[in-house]
């Protein structure tokens, strides 16, 4: 008589890390093919695929158990060359278990692929640190609100260096039409504005801003990425 170990049967396996990374290509575009990564509650795996056109794309994270844990959606633009990521969503009841952090590493590997120039993203206020930590820096242009952004900072009393700063190009925008000079001056206060409240864990301004994260500054911070990729269990580096 056979018998069965019906545990064996029903009990999904483990994914196995640090496989090497492969991909499925269409429409010239190269997506991530069932990616072993490791999170804080265990191992699971990484997915993406087209959706609704062809520069549409979807990654999934998932359990061992093919339980959907995350996703994220974005754009690959081959022509303009940068990846436009649009909306990170992570089950309520896993965040903060590294998710997040590995959907964004997935979006590194396939910006390295398809050989882009950068990431770009439309980040809400409280999402505005974790892609700081990742390296994100502001990147406000013509549409923006800027002096909506600038009165944020201005009005946080918390560092008054900064606040004047903004005041000040406050005052010369409402005087003069916005050039790059100026929008240079925004995106330089807005980063070290974020950083410092980054460091003193002080709350962010109550405003969506653009952030972009460019191949250079991915080159010249290898070791971070890489070591993130380590951590994770993705056999990967920059």
């Amino acid at each position: 008589m056979i018998k069965f170990n019906l545990f064996n049967i029903f009990t999904p396996k483990t994914p196995q890390l640090f496989k090497p990374v492969q991909f499925q290509k269409y429409n010239g575009r190269y997506y991530i093919d069932r990616l072993p990564a490791k999170f804080e509650n265990g191992v699971g795996v990484l997915t993406a695929f087209v959706t609704d056109t062809e520069r549409s794309c979807r990654t999934v994270f998932k359990s061992a158990g093919n339980k959907q844990l995350g996703y994220h959606d974005y754009k690959i633009h081959l022509y303009n060359k940068f990846l436009d990521g649009e909306y990170i969503e992570v089950d309520k009841h896993m965040r903060n278990k590294g998710i997040g952090e590995i959907l964004k590493l997935a979006s590194l590997i396939e910006m390295k692929k398809n050989n882009l120039n950068k990431m770009t993203l439309y980040s809400v206020p409280e999402a505005i640190k974790f892609h700081a930590k990742f390296g994100f820096t502001p990147d406000i242009g013509y549409v923006a609100p800027v002096p909506l952004i600038l009165k944020g900072v201005k009005e946080n009393r918390i560092y008054k260096d900064l606040s004047e700063r903004a005041s000040a190009l406050l005052d010369r925008i409402s005087s003069e039409f916005i050039n790059e000079d100026n929008l240079k001056g925004v995106n330089e206060l807005l980063t070290e504005y974020i950083d410092r409240c980054l460091q003193d864990n002080t709350p962010i301004f109550n405003r969506k801003i653009n952030m972009v994260l460019t191949k250079e500054k991915i080159n010249s911070n290898a070791e971070f990425y890489n070591n993130l990729f380590e951590k994770h269990g993705i056999n990967f580096k920059i």
